[in-house]
């Protein structure tokens, strides 16, 4: 097996964590190092996600990667400029529960916007896990997560008539 994308996951709350989950128990993802706003969160994500981590610095061939709807890529801009790959990327789903999430996954779209030369990879890697993953522009993405609250929210309304 070839050696897996490293990536470096910035902020893991419970997507990240679906993610980190589902990338490390396919074995397609070697996740270096999770970076969120305190060591609690950090110490949770790692936990549920059951990968060791050590921390190291960020190595070649490895990516900074993000799971907003709205921002894009640019807000990893301190990474880029320092040579590393960026990404967003963002399922078209609702989130809750991690746990629940990696049971009830499968199908579920998701943006990619970011280093054009990783697409293949994340695609390949997100294929793996059931799900399909599409490009979207930088300059779209606020018009895109907008209609996608809109229609998950209508869609949980109507299942509750």
């Amino acid at each position: 097996m070839s050696t897996p994308l490293r990536a470096n996951f910035i902020g893991c709350g419970k997507l990240g964590k679906t993610f980190g989950y589902l990338f490390a128990k396919n074995k397609s993802i070697a996740i270096q190092n999770i970076m969120t706003k305190s060591k609690e969160t950090s110490q949770n994500a790692i936990e549920f996600i059951g990968q060791l981590l050590q921390k190291h610095q960020a190595t070649p061939h490895s990516i900074f990667v993000h799971f907003s709807g709205v921002l894009t890529s640019d807000e990893l801009n301190s990474a880029g400029n320092l040579g590393y790959a960026t990404a967003s990327v963002h399922p078209i789903k609702s989130f809750g529960s991690p746990k629940d999430n990696i049971q009830n996954i499968k199908g579920t779209m998701c943006s990619y916007e970011g280093a054009a030369e990783f697409f293949d990879l994340f695609s390949k890697m997100i294929t793996g896990i059931g799900w399909e993953l599409f490009s979207i522009q930088k300059d779209k993405k606020v018009l895109y997560h907008l209609g996608c609250v809109e229609v998950i929210n209508s869609m949980v309304t109507l299942a509750h008539f």
